[in-house]
């Protein structure tokens, strides 16, 4: 999870939505199912400028986790969803 925090905070995209000083929230919720080799989690991004939701969804795989999904959803910006799954080195 730390990665992928910290991959987030150095995004230049999170970066041009939330602005600096970009902190996770909280809060972390969702589930992780080490026997199945699943997990979706959800938590909050605080930047200067905006907060986000974020969205992970995760798989493992020969005892790694994968990202599979990383979605960024910023509050100010309603109906937005940003993919940045592609963007990350996850």
């Amino acid at each position: 999870m730390k990665n992928i925090v910290f991959q987030l905070r150095h995004s230049a995209t999170v970066h041009g939505v939330l602005g600096n000083d970009i902190k996770p929230g909280y809060w972390f919720t969702g589930s992780i199912n080490q026997y199945k080799g699943t997990a979706s989690l959800d938590f909050k991004l605080i930047g200067s400028q905006d907060e986000a939701a974020v969205h992970v969804k995760a798989r493992k795989s020969d005892n790694n986790w994968t990202m599979n999904e990383v979605i960024l959803t910023p509050q100010k910006h309603t109906g937005q969803k940003i993919d940045l799954s592609g963007e990350l080195n996850i």
